[in-house]
């Protein structure tokens, strides 16, 4: 490769300060749209945001399949753990972050190339002090095409 510049990278940042609360993240992130880094890779954008409940979206298309026609297993992991977290930040405090320690997923159908959308819905089903989890339901052509569920721990502070 001589340099090209992948889609991704030429994507706006997208920061966030301290004093904001996850929700608060979470609504800016949607204001912002398309961002770089992972999830830009893949095309994925918030959409709507709640306390304790997100939804994500991305296009079903050529970039993202495997060899054998159809979207990669991978997009929707990546999505499981984008939408569960997700569902986690938006009960952050200021000042908190959320690391995850456990993903767990099951594909139901493959995503066909079609370039319709592919939705990841995210909810918080538990929380406590340290860790939260989340159900995450992901969507294709009005069907459930995965499911799977994050754990997250809540750290104060910054990571590293």
């Amino acid at each position: 490769m001589t340099g090209a510049q992948s889609p991704a990278s030429a994507l706006p940042e997208f920061g966030f300060t301290a004093d904001q609360s996850g929700l608060e993240i979470a609504q800016a992130w949607i204001e912002a749209g398309l961002v770089a880094g992972y999830v830009g890779t893949f095309g994925v954008r918030p959409v709507h945001a709640e306390r304790g409940a997100i939804r994500f979206a991305c296009r079903a298309e050529a970039g993202l399949a495997n060899f054998a026609g159809t979207i990669h297993g991978g997009v929707a992991a990546s999505l499981i753990d984008i939408a569960g977290a997700g569902a986690a930040l938006t009960l952050l405090e200021p000042g908190e972050i959320l690391l995850t320690s456990d993903l767990q997923l099951r594909y139901c159908a493959p995503i066909p190339v079609d370039g319709g959308e592919i939705t990841a819905h995210g909810t918080a089903r538990y929380d406590e002090r340290r860790r939260i989890i989340a159900e995450v339901f992901v969507h294709h052509g009005g069907e459930t095409v995965a499911v799977g569920s994050v754990a997250v721990v809540r750290r104060n502070g910054a990571p590293g």
